[in-house]
């Protein structure tokens, strides 16, 4: 292994000191969001089509709010990138030329997406 190269071909995940790079760790972090979103995608797209009638909405509605639960303790407690500041939007620099292409474009609407998510998610746990 000392040409820096690991045993499958790939990049070693360790420096030669035994630690782990930032970029080795933020990738590790965003292979775990990925995770994230995928399941909470298969569950809210679950729910949606099971309809309001069975226990398997209920349940899929239940997960689905255990996976909002589990990103907010996350974003406690976790890395500064994962934090509850990405969805507050800041508009300085805001200009009709950049206002296609400007961060708070996005996190105004992933505001608005993860509002209506738990709303959703609450009231199905409301009415339960």
């Amino acid at each position: 292994m000392g040409g820096g190269i690991g045993k499958d071909g790939d990049r070693p995940s360790r420096l030669p000191c035994g630690c782990t790079t930032y970029l080795d760790d933020l990738m590790s972090i965003m292979r775990h969001l990925r995770v994230y979103h995928a399941l909470l995608a298969i569950l809210v797209v679950l729910a949606y089509l099971t309809g309001e009638d069975n226990a398997l909405h209920a349940w899929l509605g239940y997960g689905v709010s255990a996976i909002i639960l589990l990103r907010l303790a996350w974003a406690l407690t976790g890395v500064p990138q994962l934090g509850l500041m990405r969805f507050y939007p800041h508009f300085e620099g805001l200009h009709l030329k950049t206002a296609m292409a400007h961060p708070a474009i996005s996190r105004t609407l992933l505001l608005g997406i993860a509002v209506c998510l738990i709303g959703v998610t609450a009231t199905g746990i409301a009415m339960d």
